[in-house]
């Protein structure tokens, strides 16, 4: 974990099988009346084939567990269509919601970098 001017990275794995969502904690946590900048690199690497996200946003933290504000995910390649990955907030755990495909195991790295002010 790298830490410049309150910025942190942080880097994180998980594993999808079939088209069901599931979410891989990005290491980061958003307190009630926090506000956390993330930009984070996504990348999905199945047998024949790969996917590249960048997913940014804001989250603002709450006792009810959070928000996602302003959310944008660029899609650099996708060979096979329907995966998707977004920012996710549980009980102020920051984490990517990550969907694959139909009969396939995905392995999936992310890359997150946060400020949490």
């Amino acid at each position: 974990m790298a830490t410049t001017n309150g910025a942190t990275r942080k880097v994180s794995s998980g594993q999808s099988t079939g088209t069901g969502e599931v979410l891989i904690d990005t290491g980061f946590d958003v307190a009630d009346g926090e506000d956390g900048i993330f930009h984070t690199h996504v990348k999905a690497v199945a047998s024949g084939g790969y996917a590249y996200y960048i997913v940014s946003g804001r989250i603002t933290g709450s006792t009810a567990g959070g928000t996602v504000d302003g959310q944008t995910t660029t899609v650099i390649h996708e060979s096979s269509t329907g995966m998707d990955a977004s920012l996710d907030v549980n009980s102020g755990q920051v984490d990517i919601a990550v969907t694959g495909v139909a009969a396939t195991t995905i392995d999936w790295y992310v890359w997150c970098d946060g400020m949490i002010k």
